[in-house]
């Protein structure tokens, strides 16, 4: 098509329809994928001055989630009398006018009364969770959209049969406890541990019909002790297969996954640690890559900021913001990545998984009038080299510079597209653009400007 028909299309677009990107054009997407953070708040001692400003950086890095605990032992300290303590109260005071997070609770930790703090395993100890259970649920009904049956069951013996038959017994007596008291909270079972992935824990309670009895499973799929292959990309391939299998044992069934806790700690490497700053380029990309995983329905960051100053403590290094809730690098690598995961769409036929060391992910947002804003999120699997990749769009008027969006830490401050070095080269309504990319993703509007004269 040459350029003379291009400029008589272009003569006729105020009759015929022609949309720039816009952010009053975007309308609300059919994606509903959780970005969540994990927050400590309900642990004693806190209060309400140490409760909101993790809250609000939370909110200010776009996270629509939190996750914590009500402690059994909290609860009923003294036996037989449940009751609210002050920081469970403080934590949910606090959340009342942050209406734009939802809450997912954790039912469970041992109490002191009972099995000397251990799991509850036995027909009394289970009523009393079941008990506790109840007053949660009831306390809260309305106010908490999600419910966890226990946090990590499987930590202890996962590869043994019976943790997976006692883990059933406990859900088969909560689940209809959660449903009868607040029929609308989601609830989540199974809380697998990397371990229980690859010890068939998950397979063994998703055999005995978890799966069918909660709204999702949820997963802990840890793998920064990995060595080299504590990557995102080994975390996806792993996770994908995992995902396939359980698929399987469901004739096809995918169940919905719920992420509720992932991280790399920026701690000292002899901790199975990462610098800071590829703690917030695998960030990025992992939360990029759980797109790819259509039942994948969310996941938790653990956690909103580090609970020491401990360097040799990895218990100390997996938070958003530094233990004085500083801003890490992960935090703003966050920051500029909720856009895209909470709001667009993955498109498989258009990406393009490990080619080499590149990976390449278009997403889409449908936009007002039937219109769809396009990007492209980029990376090398390979932290010590760029790689090179071509980027395509259709546009009815020529393109210059490719606008980028960066996730690398302190960059897009502003929450604005910028103009990259990178340029478009168009032959009619045809443009490519060479780009190269690393560690990080970067993200590319690959829309153009589109008429209804593009097929």
């Amino acid at each position: 098509m040459n350029k003379n028909n291009n400029i008589f299309k272009l003569s006729v677009l105020s009759v015929i329809f022609i949309l720039s990107l816009s952010s009053t054009l975007i309308v609300n997407g059919d994606n509903d994928f959780i970005v969540g953070v994990c927050t400590h708040l309900m642990s004693p001692p806190v209060s309400l001055t140490t409760v909101t400003p993790p809250l609000d950086a939370a909110i200010g890095a776009g996270l629509a989630s939190v996750r914590d605990t009500p402690y059994w032992s909290s609860v009923e300290f003294v036996k037989g009398q449940l009751t609210e303590i002050y920081e469970f109260n403080d934590f949910m005071v606090a959340l009342q006018p942050r209406t734009s997070l939802s809450k997912l609770f954790i039912l469970g930790n041992g109490n002191q009364h009972y099995n000397n703090g251990q799991k509850p395993q036995g027909t009394n100890i289970t009523v009393a969770f079941t008990n506790y259970v109840q007053w949660v649920v009831n306390k809260y009904k309305g106010k908490v959209q999600f419910y966890e049956v226990w946090n990590e069951w499987d930590l202890d013996d996962p590869g043994n049969p019976n943790t997976a038959t006692h883990y059933m017994q406990l859900a088969n007596a909560a689940i209809p406890v959660i449903r009868a008291n607040d029929p609308n909270a989601k609830i989540l079972g199974g809380c697998i541990t990397s371990d229980g992935m690859d010890q068939l824990f998950g397979d063994r309670v998703i055999q005995q019909g978890l799966a069918t009895k909660v709204d999702g499973l949820s997963i802990h799929p840890y793998n920064f002790c990995g060595g080299t292959d504590n990557t995102p990309e080994v975390w996806f391939r792993w996770v994908n297969l995992t995902n396939t299998r359980w698929t399987g044992l469901r004739n096809g069934v995918a169940t919905p996954l719920y992420i509720t806790e992932m991280t790399w700690p920026s701690s000292h490497p002899s901790t199975c640690g990462s610098t800071l700053e590829i703690q917030a380029a695998y960030l990025a990309r992992v939360y990029f890559l759980a797109r790819v995983i259509p039942n994948i329905k969310g996941m938790w960051w653990y956690d909103i900021f580090d609970d020491g100053v401990d360097f040799y403590d990895r218990e100390h290094n997996f938070g958003l913001l530094d233990h004085n809730w500083s801003p890490k690098p992960a935090y703003f690598t966050m920051k500029s990545i909720t856009p895209f995961i909470s709001n667009y769409t993955y498109d498989a036929t258009k990406s393009v998984l490990a080619s080499g060391s590149l990976y390449k992910l278009a997403f889409y947002r449908n936009l007002t009038g039937g219109a769809q804003h396009r990007v492209i999120s980029a990376w090398s699997s390979n932290n010590a080299a760029t790689v090179t990749t071509t980027l395509t769009t259709q546009s009815v008027v020529p393109l210059d510079l490719v606008k980028v969006w960066y996730t690398t830490p302190y960059a897009n401050m502003d929450g604005q597209w910028v103009n990259s070095g990178f340029k478009w080269t168009c032959v009619g309504f045809d443009c490519t653009a060479t780009v190269t990319v690393g560690k990080f993703p970067v993200i590319f509007d690959v829309t153009g400007v589109k008429c209804a004269c593009l097929p």
